[in-house]
């Protein structure tokens, strides 16, 4: 008996997200696959590796401050990957999911 193939591999799930300033503005949309943190898209917003970048530090890098995700009035926290979100909150693979930017300045 010839020893069975294995399947093809799947095509990474991602997450479709429509990013948003607070004042409702849209202003990007992005993917992520689902194995991706939510920390690495908080860091290429910060380091400004998002084009347009979300000018939301008034025209400057401040060192004392940083970006929430908001999605359906949750935090996403950093130590959250895509998939935890997806799978354990319901965030959709098949609809762009609106996520509000917000940059606050730590304490």
């Amino acid at each position: 008996m010839a020893p069975k193939k294995a399947p093809p591999p799947l095509p990474p799930a991602v997450v479709t997200l429509h990013l948003y300033l607070p004042s409702g503005e849209f202003v990007i949309e992005v993917t992520q696959k689902v194995q991706w943190s939510v920390a690495r898209l908080v860091q290429d917003l910060e380091e400004g590796y998002i084009t347009p970048a979300l000018d939301l530090t008034l025209g400057y890098i401040h060192p004392f401050g940083t970006y929430l995700l908001v999605w359906n009035d949750v935090v996403l926290m950093e130590d959250l990957n895509w998939g935890n979100v997806v799978y354990g909150f319901g965030m959709s693979l098949t609809e762009p999911n609106n996520i509000t930017v917000v940059y606050v300045e730590r304490a």
